[in-house]
């Protein structure tokens, strides 16, 4: 079972040394699949994806980071990523809530 491999949404270290890491970057994988209009059929498209995702700067960081190849550089864990999408959306909505200022007025 060790070496069964779920093509690009198993990630591309063979170890399993630090816990969960490997399920974010599966998560990572599939929210790029979901966000994508290509099919992901290997590595080099996930970075493709990535990289053509539209999503805000801030998503496509924690994105990123999901499906870094290093996995210390991953979010730690599902509720480590779930945080940082919260986190996001807190922002997203604090930034609507502003009240508008006009040109000029001060």
């Amino acid at each position: 079972m060790q070496n069964f491999r779920s093509g690009p949404y198993a990630p591309p270290e063979l170890d399993g040394s630090i816990p969960y890491v490997r399920d974010v970057y599966s998560v990572g994988v599939v929210l790029l699949q979901c966000l994508s209009d290509s099919t992901i059929r290997d590595f080099p498209d996930v970075r493709r994806a990535l990289e053509a995702v539209k999503v805000p700067p801030e998503v496509r960081t924690v994105l990123e980071a999901c499906v870094n190849p290093e996995p210390g550089e991953r979010p730690a864990n599902g509720s480590e990523l779930a945080s940082e999408f919260a986190k996001i959306r807190r922002q997203q909505v604090a930034r609507r809530e502003q009240p508008a200022t006009r040109c000029g007025s001060a």
